[in-house]
């Protein structure tokens, strides 16, 4: 695939979502409002410029006016999935790697805070580490490619995909055994058969990317043993060039 060349975009009128790598790359899953409220607060969070002392957890609060505004639903949306997604939070785990070391975290470290029309998360220490200081690469990406998506797998796929994408070529290739792709989904136990994987997860969410977002994905199986599938190939590349310097 050969990418575009067009005119970059200045961040500095945009809403970026910043994560380091390995959050990025830890194995979770959450459903679409809980990925929605998270990336908006991380994005907030960011855009903040509050600086972090060592230790110290990222606090963000998401009124439902500005969850409504920025994902383009209506109040009433609004007010179930932030109430549905910040009830839930608490409970959700992931499974990230630090120092060749897999760890089960929260992603919050009390329960979330939900009242008049506004909700407070506290990031547990292990998160805002990696939301707000560069322990491995970062990743940046506009929030606004991220609203269009509306399912779980291709949200997840998204973020992923931003991570393989070389800054000057403005392309990426992502091959992953299926064994690894589905434990980074939180899908291990789900869809046994191909078919069934490659139907409702992979064929599913890179149509809503190469649909919703200036990502362009072409994938196919990259590997077999006899007649199973065990590695997937995915070959990206970035269609609208974005200025995206951390700098």
């Amino acid at each position: 695939m050969k990418a575009l060349i067009t005119t970059p975009v200045p961040i500095d009128r945009q809403k970026l979502v910043i994560k380091d790598n390995a959050l990025i790359m830890a194995s979770y899953s959450l459903s679409v409002e809980e990925q929605r409220l998270i990336l908006a607060c991380i994005e907030k969070a960011h855009s903040q410029k509050k600086p972090l002392s060592m230790g110290e957890t990222v606090e963000m609060s998401l009124t439902v006016h500005e969850y409504a505004n920025q994902y383009k639903v209506s109040m009433s949306a609004a007010y179930k999935a932030l109430g549905k997604s910040s009830d839930r939070l608490y409970d959700r785990s992931i499974f990230i790697k630090e120092n060749g070391v897999k760890r089960k975290i929260r992603w919050l470290q009390e329960r979330a805070i939900y009242s008049s029309g506004k909700v407070r998360l506290v990031f547990s220490n292990v998160v805002s580490k990696h939301i707000r200081e560069v322990v491995t690469t970062q990743t940046a990406y506009l929030l606004a490619q991220a609203t269009q998506l509306r399912t779980q797998h291709s949200i997840r796929l998204f973020e992923i995909f931003q991570t393989k994408i070389d800054p000057i070529s403005q392309e990426g290739t992502w091959e992953v055994s299926v064994e690894e792709f589905k434990i980074l989904l939180d899908i291990k136990e789900k869809y046994t058969l191909w078919r069934d994987l490659k139907r409702k997860v992979i064929v599913h969410a890179v149509e809503l990317i190469n649909k919703n977002t200036s990502l362009k994905v072409e994938w196919s199986p990259s590997e077999k043993d006899n007649k199973k599938i065990i590695r997937i190939k995915f070959e990206i590349f970035e269609a609208t060039q974005l200025n995206l310097s951390l700098k």
